[in-house]
């Protein structure tokens, strides 16, 4: 029983040779198709009906040696003394004058419509006598073979002999779609350059009503006078001049037609894929429209091709089943199209079409490129399309295979950049977004905060940004923080955005040597209030004063700075400097706090006290003298050197040091202290109680020209 195969229904018991169906050699192909049709030549009752086998197997010459090519087998009724599976004389047959010349390989059999095809490759022996593939016809009805006629089938690039088949549909329409290998010069033996072929049944069927009709009434010649048609098989026929209309009277033939019937023209197509491993099976689905073929390769790899509208395919991918071990042609899809069954010499593997559901994102599920695969927008997951409630609506269902298609996106929000310490509506433009009922509608969620109602217009959405307490911590360090905006559909998230909290406070305290230009210059909009100390996105100060961000005014040139050193940077250690610093835009501080020169030295703070002279609009600090000390043990240090008025520390620009230096650090001998460049002014004194490299003022006697000639201790 084919619904259950454990269930035996018949078995011969002592087989005749007229009941042998199979070839018994395992290197020659046999192919079936039953059909059931009424039993007109047995004079049964009306309704009456004959199930038939007709069978397609290649020579052997093992076993009864007079089995044709094709025969037509009973399968019911079965009355004594008939037998099943016999080859009867009344049932048809495909007479051959030498089969072995011939020698067909079948690859399918198959019923469609009133009629019954078969795929074969066999010898061209009418032309080169080299290799070529066939498909033929028979009436269903037919029981004598008068219907068969066969045409060859041409897959450009040199792929001659099938090796798979299948009946599909394609674009809506019927479609034989033929795997072909390239045939080992003038033999039946196939190489692995191979390719996929496509012929639609109602261009092949026109082909085969056309060879019929040039055979029937124009003896086989075409209107160029050219041989288009002839009889094949070596039996005594030929092609006539019936009248016209015979093919249309006798469309299945009759006993004064010409049969069988061979085009000499073939029926072309261009590969619609081409490997350089041997393919060896295919069959094919139709998903939402599309049509997906499925190919058996030699080396146990299942091939998955998109066949385009325009019978190009794209390869979207490939899986190794069984290695090393050739698929075999059954290749077949279940009932529900939901797995594939890949027959090789050792296993049955069951695999599926898809894997969509393993893409749990929509950018994940783009990616995968299988046809089979969309992002279901409302659902949230990766789906057949079929499986997508609103699959027929804009933008609810994205096909995972069209390269223009992109998920769902927050474009841009606006504004993308907000205060920390302010509340405001938030903007979102949306890319593919879909369309809702209108009981439904969307949410934001920042971050792990609790929703908020959005307010879709055409493809902006509106929400609320969260109350500046209900926002999460700044971390140390930072001025700002990211969070994200996910658009929801009740708990699935449909699109996800970042948005930016800053603060400007945070921006003057990450910055304390220069917080005004800090704040000023900040990507963000922060805006500096001078006499409050303050960093803020507001545009009013609580002291009237303030200085605006860059964006909106001249930002940074405007900040109270401390801009230049007006004395020389190199300050000699131990000796009394004066350091004189050049200010401007102080003009804003009007209290009578006083002005104070820091010099911060190994973490120790030097306050001087300053006078001020003013120019215009820059303002003059000569700091009372220091002697400056440090205790590392190096030629230079670089202290850091800013003004304070009252507690305010006034901003210094980037790099502002003085460099302070030791002329005796790693100055040993004459030689390397007049090494040292000569504006640290660093001298050799030969004085008491010893020479020593020290700074030119501080030398007591007259410093050396020349360094002495060296002294050799030892050797």
């Amino acid at each position: 029983s084919l619904s259950n195969i454990s269930q035996l229904i018949y078995q011969t018991s002592n087989p005749v040779d007229t009941q042998y169906v199979a070839a018994n050699d395992p290197r020659v192909s046999t192919v079936a198709v039953v059909i059931t049709t009424e039993n007109k030549q047995e004079g049964g009752e009306a309704g009456g009906i004959l199930r038939l086998m007709l069978v397609g197997r290649g020579y052997t010459s093992k076993g009864p040696g007079d089995i044709p090519p094709i025969t037509t087998r009973r399968l019911f009724p079965v009355v004594p003394p008939r037998r099943a599976f016999s080859q009867e004389e009344e049932l048809g047959k495909l007479v051959v004058g030498s089969y072995s010349e011939y020698n067909n390989h079948f690859v399918k059999a198959i019923a469609h419509g009133n009629h019954v095809y078969f795929l074969f490759s066999r010898r061209d022996m009418w032309h080169k006598k080299e290799y070529r593939t066939y498909a033929s016809r028979l009436c269903t009805s037919d029981r004598s073979f008068y219907s068969y006629v066969e045409v060859p089938l041409q897959c450009h690039g040199g792929y001659n002999l099938a090796q798979g088949a299948w009946l599909g549909n394609h674009s809506g329409e019927p479609a034989l779609f033929v795997v072909m290998a390239a045939g080992q010069a003038s033999t039946p033996v196939a190489t692995a350059r191979s390719a996929l072929c496509v012929y639609g049944m109602a261009k092949l069927d026109a082909m085969l009503r056309k060879a019929q009709e040039v055979c029937y009434t124009e003896g086989g010649r075409g209107s160029s006078g050219q041989e288009e048609a002839y009889i094949e098989y070596a039996v005594s026929s030929k092609c006539l001049k019936l009248p016209k209309d015979s093919l249309s009277e006798y469309p299945c033939g009759g006993e004064h037609t010409p049969n069988p019937i061979a085009s000499a023209v073939p029926l072309p197509a261009r590969p619609t894929f081409t490997s350089t491993t041997q393919l060896t099976a295919v069959t094919t689905a139709t998903e939402a429209g599309h049509t997906i073929a499925f190919l058996g390769d030699r080396e146990g790899q299942l091939h998955k091709v998109l066949v385009r509208s325009d019978w190009s395919g794209d390869l979207y991918g490939s899986l190794l089943v069984d290695s090393d071990s050739a698929v075999s042609a059954d290749l077949l899809l279940d009932e529900g199209q939901q797995h594939v069954y890949v027959l090789t010499n050792s296993r049955l593997s069951k695999v599926p079409v898809s894997s969509c559901e393993r893409q749990t994102d929509c950018q994940s599920c783009l990616a995968v490129r299988d046809p089979y695969c969309g992002w279901c927008v409302l659902e949230g997951r990766c789906f057949r399309k079929h499986q997508c409630q609103r699959h027929m609506q804009p933008n609810h269902w994205l096909w995972s295979f069209e390269p223009t298609n992109q998920c769902v996106t927050v474009q841009s929000l606006q504004p993308a950049n907000q205060s920390k310490d302010e509340q405001t509506q938030v903007m979102l433009s949306v890319v593919q977004l879909p369309a809702l009922t209108e009981a439904e509608s969307l949410s934001c969620v920042f971050g792990l905060l609790p929703p908020q109602p959005a307010i879709v217009t055409g493809t902006s959405i509106t929400c609320q940004s969260p109350a500046p307490e209900l926002l999460p911590p700044m971390l140390t360090g930072s001025d700002h923080m990211i969070v994200p905006v996910s658009l929801m559909f009740g708990h699935v998230t449909i699109t996800t955005g970042n948005m930016t909290f800053y603060d400007c406070g945070a921006v003057s305290r990450l910055n304390q040597s220069s917080q005004c230009l800090a704040c000023v210059s900040s990507v963000w909009r922060c805006n500096w209030c001078p006499l409050d100390q303050l960093c803020t996105h507001n545009h009013s100060c609580p002291n009237q004063h303030i200085i605006l961000n860059q964006r909106e005014s001249p930002g940074p040139t405007s900040c109270p700075l401390v801009f230049a050193l007006q004395s020389s940077a190199l300050v000699p250690l131990g000796l009394s400097t004066t350091v004189v610093l050049q200010g401007r835009n102080l003009d804003i501080y009007t209290n009578e706090a006083q002005y104070v020169c820091v010099v911060e030295i190994e973490g120790v703070q030097f306050n001087l006290t300053a006078a001020v002279e003013t120019h215009e609009n820059t303002h003059t600090f000569t700091c009372s003298p220091h002697q400056f000390q440090y205790a590392v043990s190096q030629l230079q240090y670089l202290a850091p050197v800013y003004l304070r008025r009252g507690d305010r520390r006034i901003d210094a620009s980037p790099g502002l040091r003085l460099q302070l230096y030791d002329c005796s650090a790693g100055q040993s001998d004459c030689s390397q202290c007049r090494a040292v460049p000569e504006e640290y002014g660093c001298v050799w004194c030969p004085g008491s109680p010893a020479p020593s490299c020290v700074y030119n003022q501080s030398c007591t006697s007259i410093p050396a020209d020349t360094c002495p000639p060296p002294q050799i201790s030892q050797v």
